[in-house]
């Protein structure tokens, strides 16, 4: 569709291709297509870009409400491209069944469904291009086989930069991954055990848990176990919860942070041993997380722990939401336990009602 857009595709990094998709007389038509082949270490992958306008609402009073439309993404396998003339056509409602079922399941999961399959894509998200307002970043669902999707509200963009990751990047990497998922799984030549809640143990070993975690190579180098047989106790958490930290240390493999619980468990456990790149996985999703029932607690965890990109975010929820936050249980406390929060709290919320 030469007439309708132009295509840029850039490989970043090996595995990572930015691909920029200009659009052009967006308006004639509702449904767009849009092939494109990447280059470098994946040349022989080839995807087609949809994107179909399924409402417009021209009483709309914000801008960002007019339009909801589909952005799908179709993988053509490269056994497959060579054959490859016209896509078939993306189906809106089949498109929004398959996204309602998969509501509840988080980014993290499907990037680990994926993980097992060679050379295909892991995870993808876009950002639409307004006139100068690029939008926040959007992951892509996938919703079957070959089809990754999101259905947008918003402004129809000038141009989409599409992010193709193709995670582990060689497949010399990729085995010993596997190689050090099978040492902790098999429980082989294990030298410290795990004590968790209800007494349950699990074997790991110092150098794999010291190359990730500064406090445990801290702890292991000073020798300051459980006195000669070499222990840790966690016993405040779950034996599932633990093996789930010890995959990430051994493999990159993030938990299932869909569960509200589950990641402030991961959040705390990954500050208290130093694992910075779980505890910022951990982050990244509470951003998108703050709600009127969790907010002062997300203030309080921001504040304790050092997060600054957390505590801001909150501080901008508080104060578009003041009355219903200033009229919670939690807020009482808030003034009581961390009346310098509060105090914080309150001028956001004096100067947003000022503007």
């Amino acid at each position: 569709m030469s007439d309708m857009s132009s295509i840029k595709v850039e490989e970043m990094r090996l595995g990572l291709f930015r691909v920029r998709w200009i659009l052009r007389n967006l308006l004639k038509t509702d449904s767009h297509e849009q092939k494109l082949q990447l280059l470098g270490s994946q040349s022989s992958y080839m995807f087609v870009i949809h994107l179909n306008i399924i409402t417009k609402d021209e009483n709309a009073h914000n801008a960002n409400d007019k339009y909801k439309f589909l952005i799908a993404v179709e993988e053509i396998l490269p056994q497959d491209s060579v054959n490859v003339t016209t896509s078939k056509k993306v189906d809106y409602g089949t498109c929004q069944e398959t996204l309602l079922k998969l509501n509840n399941q988080s980014p993290d999961s499907v990037v680990k469904r994926l993980n097992y399959w060679a050379s295909r894509p892991v995870y993808m998200w876009i950002h639409p291009h307004t006139g100068s307002v690029n939008a926040n970043e959007i992951p892509l669902q996938n919703i079957a086989d070959r089809m990754w999707s999101r259905i947008v509200m918003g402004s129809l963009p000038d141009a989409i930069t599409l992010w193709i990751d193709f995670g582990t990047t060689t497949l010399g990497e990729k085995n010993i991954i596997q190689g050090l998922k099978r040492l902790l799984y098999s429980q082989s030549q294990c030298d410290v055990q795990f004590v968790c809640k209800n007494g349950e143990v699990v074997g790991a070993h110092t150098l794999i848990l010291s190359a990730g975690s500064p406090v445990f190579a801290a702890m292991f180098q000073s020798k300051s176990l459980e006195a000669g047989v070499n222990k840790v106790k966690i016993d405040d958490c779950e034996m599932d919860v633990v093996k789930q930290l010890l995959i990430y240390l051994y493999t990159g493999n993030v938990p299932n942070l869909s569960d509200d619980e589950a990641i402030l468990v991961f959040f705390k456990l990954s500050d208290k041993y130093g694992i910075e790149t779980l505890k910022n996985e951990c982050v990244k999703v509470l951003l998108k997380r703050v709600t009127l029932s969790n907010a002062i607690s997300l203030l309080v965890l921001s504040h304790v722990h050092a997060v600054p990109k957390l505590l801001e975010s909150v501080l901008q929820f508080m104060a578009t939401n003041g009355f219903e936050i200033c009229s919670q249980q939690k807020w009482v406390d808030l003034m009581k336990h961390y009346p310098d929060l509060c105090l914080m709290a309150t001028r956001r919320m004096t100067a947003k009602n000022d503007n």
